[in-house]
């Protein structure tokens, strides 16, 4: 009985680590990192990974040094070209 509970325990960590690491890809986050906090966090890193926002990476204006997205071109503050 015991066996059947340490197996059944692994599965479960090594499938919460890949659908953690698959929920970061997809959301622009470390996925080596949520991996392993899926594995030895198991339901709570998936819930936290889920809620979450997105990451947006963001470029520094040179001119003003305000943060603009990354698929922005031009300065939101300034009107300056990255």
């Amino acid at each position: 009985m015991s066996d059947l509970f340490i197996v059944i325990a692994m599965i479960y960590s090594v499938l919460c680590a890949l659908i953690t690491a698959a929920i970061a890809v997809n959301k622009g986050r470390n996925n080596i990192a949520w991996a392993f906090a899926g594995l030895f966090f198991g339901l709570i890193a998936l819930v936290i990974i889920a809620l979450i926002p997105q990451h947006t990476q963001r470029w520094t204006c040179s001119k003003c040094g305000e943060k603009n997205k990354l698929k922005d071109d031009i300065c939101d503050n300034c009107g300056t070209k990255r």
